[in-house]
């Protein structure tokens, strides 16, 4: 700012002129002329917490600004940010593997200029111990192999979706299989997921060395919380002949394999059966046919279960719901179940939330383990395939959450359909780990190194 100059009168006829007085470089004449500038406010820098440095075990960092209303842009693959780089919006975690990883951000703020870029080096010295379970839900593989789709890794580097997964870490295939579906040629649906096409795909998998799970979804499409439509074929049946039905039909799936040499590790007696499975003589909750009583649905289970363990003693039995970020919908389930008396060995979960909420997701897999005495296992898990960054922090923050239920009751982590692409064959399905390509040639994105 210029400041006005002065004059000082002594006697009349002599004057003492004041020179002008010059501040922050700026000039100025006689008179009572001023000129003004104007300062621009830049926004403050980031700051990260934990703060740089070495660390022997994992750690969630969380990005600072004091401006008001700013938006962080952040990259940790040790690129600039600017406006195009993933926005934060949570903690991000950075898993124990050795290794050095930089976190860069800025801040961006109306009537700010941007920040000067922050840098955090961490560290890390310690790897993660391996959940038993890493593994994959493939089930549609098989057709889109067909439809002539190809793989490659992070790298450019062809191979087979097996093949590329198994080098990357994953050691078990989940695989889901449907009572009488309707499999169309070039059309994935529900993939080719019958009896057969599903052994088929255990065998291959068996044969590479994976450990295997069977997905029973008790209908002849996708049974989910939403979803548990009887199979046409048991429609007409009553509770008593359902849970033959169920017994015959796990009993002979399981006894095919077994023909094989195929014993798998996991069967899930059902898929994501929050509402219970073969509706309505199966359902439960407050606004199902049969409210909040436990006692078919339980019936149910249990004939899967019995089914299971006359072939094979050593496989575990997962009962897996949906929504592991709720704690309440876990609690009021398996308190149904396990006062009904229903057999399991294996409580299972889906994740889909994302990484900012994996801090929930741990505390309430230890929570379950220790209330039901029972191991714990993410049966699914997924996350947008076009933030590969947050996908990758996503499966580690996951896997650490396992390693860290005590007593080793944290069986692993489960990634459904990394291998599928987002376009019409899938209905546009979002959360694989691949991008497509010319020539439906799908690379596996960065994400897969998280296993």
């Amino acid at each position: 700012m210029a400041q006005k100059h002065k004059m000082l009168y002594i006697f009349p006829g002599f004057i003492l002129a004041i020179g002008a007085v010059l501040l922050n470089g700026c000039g100025g004449s006689g008179g009572s002329s001023s000129t003004t500038t104007t300062t621009t406010t830049t926004a403050a820098t980031p700051t990260f917490s934990p703060a740089a440095g070495t660390y022997a075990t994992a750690q969630t960092v969380t990005i600072s600004d004091a401006t008001a209303g700013a938006t962080i842009y952040y990259t940790t693959n040790g690129t600039t940010p600017t406006t195009a780089s993933s926005v934060y919006s949570g903690a991000i975690t950075i898993p124990a593997t050795p290794a050095t990883e930089t976190i860069q951000a800025i801040a961006v703020a109306a009537g700010y200029t941007n920040s000067s870029v922050a840098s955090a080096v961490y560290t890390m010295t310690a790897p993660p111990a391996t959940p038993a379970v890493i593994g994959a839900d493939v089930g549609w593989l098989t057709q889109l192999e067909s439809m002539g789709y190809t793989w490659t890794d992070p790298t450019g580097a062809s191979g087979s979706a097996l093949q590329i997964l198994k080098n990357h870490g994953v050691n078990t295939i989940r695989i889901r299989t449907f009572v009488n579906p309707t499999i169309t040629a070039g059309v994935l649906g529900v993939g080719d997921n019958d009896q057969a096409g599903s052994i088929a795909l255990a065998q291959l998998a068996s044969s590479m060395g994976f450990k295997i799970v069977i997905d029973f979804h008790y209908s002849d499409t996708w049974a989910d919380p939403g979803h548990q439509t009887t199979p046409a074929a048991w429609a007409s049946d009553s509770y008593a002949q359902l849970q033959t039905d169920v017994y015959n039909y796990t009993y002979g799936f399981m006894t095919a394999l077994a023909a094989d040499g195929i014993y798998p590790q996991y069967v899930q007696v059902g898929n994501e059966i929050n509402s219970g499975m073969l509706w309505p003589i199966g359902s439960v909750g407050a606004t199902t046919a049969n409210g909040n009583n436990f006692t078919q649905v339980t019936g149910l289970i249990n004939s899967g279960y019995s089914a299971v363990k006359v072939v094979s003693t050593t496989t575990q039995v997962v009962i897996h719901i949906a929504g592991i970020s709720d704690l309440s919908d876990f609690e009021w389930f398996f308190d149904g179940l396990v006062a009904a008396g229903g057999k399991f060995d294996v409580i299972g979960a889906s994740y889909y939330d994302g990484p900012a909420n994996i801090t929930t997701v741990a505390a309430n897999l230890n929570t379950l383990a220790a209330r039901y005495n029972k191991p714990v296992i993410i049966s699914e898990i997924g996350y947008l395939y076009s933030d590969p960054t947050d996908a990758y922090t996503d499966v580690q923050g996951a896997i650490q959450a396992m390693n860290a239920v005590p007593n080793n009751m944290g069986l692993g982590v489960i990634y459904w359909e990394p291998e599928a692409p987002d376009d019409s064959a899938t209905a546009d399905y979002t959360m694989g780990a691949v991008t497509e390509g010319s020539g439906k040639v799908l690379q596996f994105t960065t994400a897969i190194n998280a296993f």
